[in-house]
């Protein structure tokens, strides 16, 4: 299967639909009291990002999914630095 390249318009509605999917679970987080939620609230709509161009074969899913990757680390190395859990002893 031939890796496709996506346009300019479908890539601005999947950010789009991207962009209502954080506002909804930041809302969400917020209303929790959740811990980094700015950056944890990334996770899913750019995770279901990535999945989706993944499906269509589209060769950009693998930039989103190294967002993906750096917000994970980014959070991991934020909760390590505040002492919190996955602390190493």
């Amino acid at each position: 299967m031939q890796a496709k390249r996506i346009g300019p318009k479908m890539m601005g509605c999947l950010v789009a639909g991207a962009v209502v999917v954080y506002g909804v679970v930041l809302a969400v987080a917020k209303t929790a009291h959740g811990n980094q939620v700015y950056l944890d609230s990334s996770q899913l709509p750019l995770g279901m990002l990535a999945q989706i161009l993944a499906t269509y074969g589209y060769l950009s899913q693998w930039v989103v999914w190294l967002l993906v990757d750096a917000v994970g680390l980014l959070l991991w190395w934020n909760q390590i630095q505040a002492g919190g859990s996955g602390q190493v002893h």
